[in-house]
């Protein structure tokens, strides 16, 4: 028992020492970090400003009693909100793998709201984002804490799982950070979150009162592409890194968990997503260029030449055009601009009015290497 208190009293008197270092560090506190001569007074740190100004993925999710959920999607300097189908009324921690790339292929039904620095204070997403970048120093401090290395070496004496091929940087491991719970994140099923900095990705999860944090190394990552989010509503054992004080800036403990192999984990059921979309072709104008494949023609088996059928608007043309003997992807920056000015071999063959076409059209019948 009094050991119990010992390490307790211990705890509380490290998080202080760490916290206010870090509290030093973002005020340009120099007599925190004398080594720093080159930081003007008053700047942030540089691991400040890196985990807040490197490139961020942030995902608000508000809850709902319908599968419409409100978000909020911060995709580097720029910030877009509105409304899409994420399959179910509640979201749950191990929705995550799924929920993420849903709400990327809507990201076309958000709107821009504006620069992440600039987000209205009146805004329903400004304080729970700052009180989640809030978390962010304090879990950078703390990880970097030279207390929390030295439980960390000795949980990796004890425990063969701590440093399995990286640990911590392989996203095997994960911490959790509980917390009293905050006001800001009433009403918000799940925030995720992925930062790209200096090699790792961090990766930060806030959910019913736990912030979860991964680290992983990022060489190789197109950030812009990377929607991957890890399934840790399960794991396996876990080693004890810190307790709080109560009332000690809302937090409770800190606590390294081996994640759930794949393989091992329960299966949550499968969400059905239903893409909100928006008609954007109308009545309005429009170009559209069929091309098929080069096909012999009655005394010329070596042409070079398409059938192609050319919509201009409402009005349909057709005809032959040289476009090459080979078309691929990446020639179409050239191509259409080459059938334009062929135009004058095709001719009218028919209107869209109504969208009729003749149902004998040769084009709706052969074989097309591309649409364009």
């Amino acid at each position: 028992m009094e050991n119990k208190r010992e390490t307790e009293h211990e705890d509380e008197a490290e998080s202080k020492m760490v916290v206010y270092a870090a509290e030093a560090k973002r005020g340009g506190d120099s007599d925190a970090d004398d080594d720093d001569d080159d930081a003007a007074p008053g700047a942030p740190s540089p691991d400040i400003i890196a985990l807040r100004e490197g490139y961020n993925q942030t995902y608000v999710i508000q809850s709902s009693s319908t599968h419409l959920h409100e978000v909020l999607f911060r995709c580097g300097n720029w910030c877009y909100t509105g409304k899409v189908d994420l399959g179910d009324s509640e979201i749950t921690l191990s929705d995550l793998p799924l929920v993420i790339p849903a709400l990327q292929k809507q990201q076309g039904s958000l709107q821009f709201l504006c620069e992440w620095k600039q987000i209205p204070s009146t805004s329903p997403y400004a304080v729970p984002l700052e009180t989640l970048y809030d978390a962010f120093d304090f879990i950078g401090a703390e990880l970097g804490s030279k207390s929390i290395e030295k439980k960390l070496m000795k949980a990796v004496q004890e425990n063969a799982w701590v440093d399995d091929e990286g640990g911590a940087t392989d996203g095997k491991n994960f911490f959790e950070l509980e917390t009293g719970g905050f006001d800001c994140f009433d009403g918000i099923d799940l925030v995720a979150s992925k930062t790209f900095v200096r090699g790792l990705v961090l990766l930060v999860i806030y959910y019913r009162r736990s912030f979860y944090v991964v680290l992983q190394e990022g060489d190789g990552e197109q950030p812009l592409l990377d929607v991957r989010f890890p399934d840790l509503s399960q794991h396996l054992q876990g080693v004890h890194l810190r307790h709080y004080a109560e009332n000690f800036m809302n937090m409770k403990k800190l606590v390294l968990w081996q994640a759930m192999p794949v393989e091992l984990a329960a299966k949550s059921p499968s969400k059905s997503f239903q893409m909100q979309v928006k008609d954007v072709a109308g009545a309005g104008y429009n170009q559209t260029f069929l091309i098929q494949r080069t096909q012999p023609l009655e005394g010329h088996p070596e042409s070079k030449l398409r059938e192609v059928l050319f919509r201009f608007g409402s009005w349909c043309y057709n005809g032959h055009v040289d476009l090459g003997p080979k078309l691929e992807l990446s020639d179409i920056p050239v191509v259409i601009p080459m059938l334009r000015r062929q135009q004058s071999a095709l001719v009218l063959s028919f209107t869209q009015y109504c969208g009729i076409y003749p149902v004998k059209s040769n084009v709706s019948r052969r074989r097309i290497d591309a649409i364009g």
